[in-house]
């Protein structure tokens, strides 16, 4: 997630997002569905002071075993009030390189870039990032650890570090509990300008069909100070390829 700043007031705009369950609200998990898997989400939010609507779509496709490719398409609704849009599309590559045994964890590395398709504040011109998948799961528990470095194309903007964090709990057979911390060091201020909490659930509604509610509160920037989130995900499979074991 990218926040920007103006003199009044600031919006945030959105980057590569995962699907879920091979994610969570923005950390990704270095798990894959498969090949010759298609996945997508759609997801909406509501964020508080300030306030505004954002629709997001997310596609995905399992290119082999360990190798996925992803695309998020967000679009911004009553920014300030008054402005609508598309904000700049993300697309990215995520490759497991090793896979995850009884003493070491799942690494995978992203590669990421945003096309500069932004209507008026919504974008940053494009950018080009890579970033660092760590995941462990311990008895009911699954946590990852991201780091995720981008550059903008416009040189005058900063360069941008997120630092992620995400935990699940697998509470029922098709229920999770679903945390996680994100800050960012962002495009747009010096330092890390946003620190915020996220906690919600995930529920399998049906076969490979994944429900999430989530809400998340900004400890430090408050830009946007709260927000509400729901996304439905969809996973197609052929040929029963079941993908990692989550």
């Amino acid at each position: 997630m990218l926040f920007f700043s103006v003199p009044s007031s600031a919006f945030e705009l959105k980057g590569l997002q995962p699907i879920q369950p091979y994610g969570g609200f923005s950390a990704f998990n270095a798990s894959t569905p498969g090949k010759g898997v298609y996945s997508m989400g759609i997801g909406f939010e509501r964020s508080v002071d300030m306030n505004y609507y954002r629709a997001t779509i997310n596609g995905g496709y399992g290119i082999s075993s360990g190798t996925e490719f992803l695309l998020t398409i967000p679009y911004l609704i009553e920014w300030n009030n008054s402005l609508d849009g598309l904000e700049d599309i993300s697309a990215g590559i995520k490759q497991r390189f090793f896979k995850e045994n009884k003493y070491g964890p799942s690494v995978a590395y992203l590669l990421k870039f945003s096309l500069p398709t932004g209507k008026n504040k919504f974008t940053t011109g494009g950018a080009a990032g890579a970033g660092l998948i760590i995941s462990k799961k311990l008895g009911p528990f699954s946590s990852s650890l991201n780091l995720i470095y981008s550059v903008p194309f416009d040189g005058s903007y900063s360069k941008q570090l997120e630092l992620i964090w995400g935990l699940d709990l697998r509470s029922a057979h098709d229920f999770d509990i679903v945390a996680e911390l994100y800050a960012v060091d962002s495009y747009f201020t010096a330092g890390f300008d946003s620190v915020e909490g996220r906690l919600g659930y995930r529920i399998r509604t049906a076969e490979n069909v994944y429900t999430v509610l989530g809400a998340g509160y900004d400890f430090k920037g408050h830009d946007p100070e709260f927000r509400l989130t729901v996304s439905f995900n969809f996973i197609f499979r052929k040929n029963n390829n079941a993908g990692d074991n989550l």
